[in-house]
């Protein structure tokens, strides 16, 4: 009886996976034509032969209607063959589209051409089929998925959350019609209205996320500063891999120069530039393609980012140096545990292991290091050791000593001193001014 059951359930099996075979569901025909594989080549190649071969258009006609399902899904990987590209050839092909256009032939169509979104004669054929359904569509009683579909895409993004269970793709033409030159950045404008992500706007549409178009919606979609979301991290990493370094450079520019980002989610995006290209001193292409702008924000993220690393476990000291973001040029690690923070006029050598203290460098010789190495011995000496000969910010101040070297203590107790001593060196510097502008300005 098991085994009877076990045959029963196997043959059933083999049943199911020869239909899917036949009629795949439009996530799978995304993977079916996502590339034109022999068997797709060979059996394209084989009804543009056969058409070929027949006497007039009105013979073509009648071959139309004696297409089988499987057959309906190769006219569009037959209009990319090299033996194609020829008007009669094209004009047979599109023929066929104009007599049986049907949703099955749309989701094929779909696939094949999101991995040839330049191709204008691709594009020129499924404005045609998009075309021809929704006449159907209109024209038809029916409760279709695709009339569902028929209204705003703000409002088909907000109504329709979870994929299509029923096999059917809305029709893309409901944004913007395949051969339109602005086709790519209207479906770009249509996800932002998705105010989730990006992906939630794919898999609505049924566009797959590793084809080229979605690389160029996810790339309109960053430049033109429509979607910085978490979710859609993968997406902006995937796109800036593949692109060209001018892309790159414009994705770049258009992240590090877009308002009101959360801090969190710019933090994330600032990590794979980082990533992905280095610091701005670094010998990347990128950096000098874009605007000083973009790169002063990148500076002061990449300070911040430094600082607040360094300082996690001391509470504080993320406080204390927070205070003084706007001011710093540059961060420079010293060793393991010592950050060399620096100022206009002088630096701040930290250790991390010290939670309590840090050292501060006046002088003119602060901007070049925190101290004078005379005995090679000292070179391996920690700048932000207490055992450094000091002074403390109650001393300065009352001395009006910007130049000494000066010990910052940064417990509850005591971190209004410190404030006070930075804030006291800070109106002293003309390096404040120019801070000061840089935060208003830009």
């Amino acid at each position: 009886m098991v085994q009877e059951f076990l045959k029963s359930t196997e043959s059933l099996n083999s049943a199911i996976a020869e239909l899917r075979k036949m009629h795949p569901l439009p996530s799978e025909l995304a993977s079916l034509y996502s590339e034109l594989t022999d068997s797709v080549l060979a059996n394209s190649q084989n009804l543009h032969r056969r058409l070929s071969e027949l006497p007039d258009n009105q013979s073509v006609i009648k071959y139309a209607w004696h297409l089988k399902t499987s057959e309906l899904r190769l006219i569009f990987p037959a209009l990319l063959l090299p033996e194609s590209q020829n008007r009669r050839s094209q004009d047979r092909l599109f023929l066929l589209v104009r007599e049986r256009a049907c949703q099955t032939m749309y989701n094929s169509a779909w696939a094949v051409f999101q991995q040839n979104p330049d191709s204008s004669t691709l594009q020129k054929a499924l404005s045609l089929l998009c075309g021809i359904l929704e006449i159907k569509h209109q024209s038809s009683p029916e409760l279709t998925v695709a009339n569902l579909f028929r209204q705003s895409p703000a409002k088909a993004l907000k109504d329709n959350k979870s994929e299509n269970k029923s096999g059917y793709l809305p029709l893309i033409s409901e944004i913007a019609q395949p051969d339109n030159r602005q086709f790519i950045k209207r479906l770009a404008l249509a996800a932002s209205y998705n105010r989730s992500d990006l992906q939630s706007f794919f898999q609505m549409y049924g566009i797959n996320p590793n084809s080229a178009l979605a690389a160029n919606i996810v790339s309109q979609s960053f430049i033109h500063q429509h979607h910085y979301t978490l979710t859609d991290i993968v997406l902006f990493k995937q796109v800036l891999e593949q692109s060209s370094v001018e892309t790159q450079a414009e994705l770049a520019d258009s992240l590090l120069t877009a308002p009101e980002i959360l801090p969190e989610v710019f933090h994330q995006y600032c990590l794979i530039i980082y990533q992905k290209f280095g610091n701005i001193d670094h010998s990347s292409p990128l950096w000098s393609r874009i605007r000083e702008s973009a790169r002063s924000e990148f500076r002061n993220w990449l300070i911040q980012a430094t600082v607040g690393t360094h300082t996690r476990n001391s509470r504080e000291k993320q406080r204390f140096y927070a205070r003084y973001t706007d001011f710093i040029n540059r961060v420079e690690q010293f060793s393991e545990d010592t950050l060399l923070i620096y100022f206009d006029g002088f630096v701040i050598a930290d250790n991390r292991q010290d939670f309590d203290s840090a050292m501060y460098y006046g002088g003119s010789n602060a901007s070049e290091h925190p101290f004078e190495i005379v005995d090679p011995e000292e070179l391996d000496k920690d700048p932000a050791s207490p055992a450094t000969p000091h002074i403390t910010c109650e001393e300065a101040l009352r001395a009006n000593d910007t130049d000494s070297t000066v010990i910052l203590y940064l417990n509850q107790a005591q971190i209004k001193n410190s404030s006070a001593f930075i804030d006291f060196c800070l109106q002293n510097s003309r390096g404040t001014i120019r801070a000061i502008k840089r935060k208003i300005f830009g």
